[in-house]
C-alpha cells in the first residue's frame, strides 16, 4: 500500500520543485523603502545620485507591476563588463538593491526584460557629472 502511495505522489512532488514563483517589485519594496538611488559609470566616473523623492517614487511606480522570478543561483555575483553602469538602490545610506545585478533586497532575481528597460531609462534620463 505504501510503495502504491509513494508512485502516485511523486509526480506531484516533482512538479512542485519546478513551480517559479514570481513576485512583482512592489512586493519587493514599499513605495517610501527607498530614499536614494545611485548611478555610475564604472567607464569614466560620472555618477548621479537621485534623492527627490517624487522622482524615486514616480519611477517606483513603473516598475512596481514587473514580475521577477527568484535565481536558483544564489551566489555572490559582479557585474558584467559588458554593461559599464552600477545603479544601486538606498534606504538611507543601507544599499537595499542593485539594479544590474539582479539583486534586490539580498535575494538575486532572474533578469528581466522590461525591468532591465526601466533601469536603462533612468539612467538615459539622468544627468551623469564628475565630482
Amino acid at each position: 500500500m505504501r510503495n502504491i502511495y509513494l508512485l502516485l505522489m511523486t509526480p506531484q512532488l516533482l512538479s512542485c520543485q519546478h513551480e517559479q514563483v514570481k513576485v512583482d517589485f512592489a512586493s519587493i519594496y514599499q513605495t517610501h523603502e527607498i530614499t536614494k538611488i545611485e548611478i555610475i559609470n564604472e567607464n569614466n566616473g560620472q555618477h548621479k545620485i537621485i534623492t527627490d523623492p517624487k522622482r524615486i517614487e514616480s519611477w517606483v511606480n513603473r516598475v512596481g507591476n514587473i514580475t521577477f522570478i527568484r535565481d536558483e543561483n544564489q551566489e555572490e555575483r559582479a557585474p558584467t563588463l559588458l554593461y559599464p553602469y552600477s545603479v544601486k538602490a538606498y534606504h538611507d545610506e543601507q544599499e537595499i538593491g542593485d539594479f544590474v545585478t539582479g539583486k534586490l533586497k539580498g535575494v538575486y532575481y532572474k533578469s528581466n526584460p522590461a525591468f532591465n528597460k526601466q533601469v536603462k531609462n533612468i539612467i538615459r534620463f539622468s544627468q551623469l557629472t564628475r565630482d
